[in-house]
């Protein structure tokens, strides 16, 4: 029986390195990236914001028990906090500025609050 060499493999792996391995891609240059600018904010708007939140919040303060709807010789009234009270006058740095069948409203700052007849009589 005669021994034969094995013949020379037909994939030459210097010629083609092996698929598997990994190579690096060269870097691409690329531009910075800038930041997103900065939205404008308006303090002046912000504060007008934050105090009408304050003054409505305030506001939740004044409770409505009772309101009589007056006629063109008595005037509308309505007890606020304990307290009788009819259009012009003031609660608590508010004034009344309307009496309604179901809901009262007020000014305070220049911000109107309205709050409705109290539920729990």
């Amino acid at each position: 029986m005669e021994l034969t060499s094995t013949p020379e493999p037909l994939f030459n792996s210097q010629a083609h390195p092996d698929p598997k391995r990994v190579v690096a891609a060269a870097p691409v240059e690329q531009e910075a990236v800038k930041p997103a600018p900065l939205p404008v904010v308006d303090q002046a708007a912000v504060q007008a914001q934050q105090m009408a939140r304050r003054i409505q919040d305030e506001g939740r303060r004044l409770v409505i028990k009772t309101i009589a709807i007056g006629n063109e010789s008595t005037p509308s009234m309505a007890i606020v906090n304990q307290r009788l009270m009819s259009v012009g006058q003031w609660i608590d740095g508010f004034q009344l500025t309307a009496i309604r069948p179901r809901e009262c409203e007020f000014v305070k700052e220049g911000e109107t609050v309205v709050r409705r007849l109290s539920e729990d009589q």
